[in-house]
């Protein structure tokens, strides 16, 4: 063999060889773009359920909030309507007339047991019903010997009566505020149901 056929050949072989190297290197090429393109797209599917899960979630808090709002509202206003009902109880209480109130004075005298030396205080608009005849009829009803006390405070209606140092608060507003708690349920149901 000639120099002229070895190197020939050494230059055919290595063209055979460059020729088999560039296929697999372009294989390998066309593997890692292959590979790289369904990572990418594995990723963008994660990222896009990710970021669909999280919008659900937005949504969902949104949603949560909102109705939340709404509830609170509600409540506030349940609440300010039930508020509206123990104000309007308590002007129409405040505004009993005159036979209304005697009525009410001697009802309540006579059911709690008021006995013995009291003081009665009604307000200064409600001090001229008081007479000695309606003392009279307050004791006859009772047992109490009541004498009419000092007038109470323009802005209180009802009356007091003050026993042996303790005051039994009859006003208006605190038997409101005594009956609110067992009234409310019934309130709420009597005005939501």
């Amino acid at each position: 063999m000639s120099i002229k056929n070895i190197t020939d050949k050494i230059v055919s072989d290595a063209k055979e060889k460059q020729a088999d190297i560039l296929a697999k290197a372009k294989q390998e090429a066309e593997k890692l773009i292959n590979s790289k393109v369904e990572e990418a797209l594995s990723s963008k599917e994660h990222i896009i359920r990710k970021a669909e899960e999280e919008a659900e979630t937005k949504k969902n808090r949104i949603i949560q909030s909102a109705e939340l709002k709404v509830r609170n509202q509600k409540l506030t206003a349940k609440h300010e309507v039930i508020e509206k009902t123990f104000k309007y109880a308590l002007d129409a209480l405040k505004n009993l007339n005159e036979t209304e109130f005697l009525n009410f004075l001697k009802n309540t005298v006579k059911n709690y047991g008021i006995t013995g030396n009291s003081v009665l205080r009604v307000n200064t608009a409600r001090h001229a019903l008081i007479t000695p005849v309606t003392l009279s009829e307050l004791k006859s009803l009772a047992g109490a010997d009541l004498t009419l006390g000092e007038a109470l405070e323009n802005n209180q209606d009802g009356f007091i009566v003050e026993q042996k140092g303790i005051q039994i608060n009859f006003t208006f507003e605190a038997l409101i505020n005594s009956l609110k708690e067992d009234l409310i349920f019934d309130i709420t149901k009597i005005l939501f149901e």
